[in-house]
């Protein structure tokens, strides 16, 4: 699954905020539109006024299974769960911080 992903601008936005390390207020503030615009262009509903940043689309493998779990609906706690860590930790493996083979292993093997 993690090999062939590949983002949607929406997708993008994403990854890009969670880089910034911003929430949706902030990140939404720091372009001059509303925190509830800036989530419909997370969730594709609009399309977005802002271009994403050149290098956002290069990905690594923990944004690859923030993306899996997102276009999946599961829950932090339902994958946190399968792969036996906590759901703090997971946060941490999809943000880069904490090393991330479990969950990237876990994703690989989904169809």
């Amino acid at each position: 699954m993690l090999d062939k992903l590949k983002p949607t601008t929406a997708e993008l936005l994403y990854v890009w905020r969670k880089r910034e390390e911003l929430n949706q207020k902030d990140m939404a503030a720091k372009f001059g539109v509303s925190r509830v615009r800036w989530g419909k262009w997370e969730r594709g509903e609009e399309s977005p006024s802002v271009e994403v940043p050149l290098g956002v689309e290069d990905l690594h493998d923990y944004e690859k299974c923030a993306l899996a779990r997102r276009r999946t609906g599961a829950t932090q706690g339902d994958v946190a769960r399968a792969v036996g860590v906590s759901r703090w930790w997971l946060i941490q493996m999809e943000a880069g911080k904490a090393p991330g083979e479990k969950l990237t292993s876990y994703w690989r093997a989904q169809a």
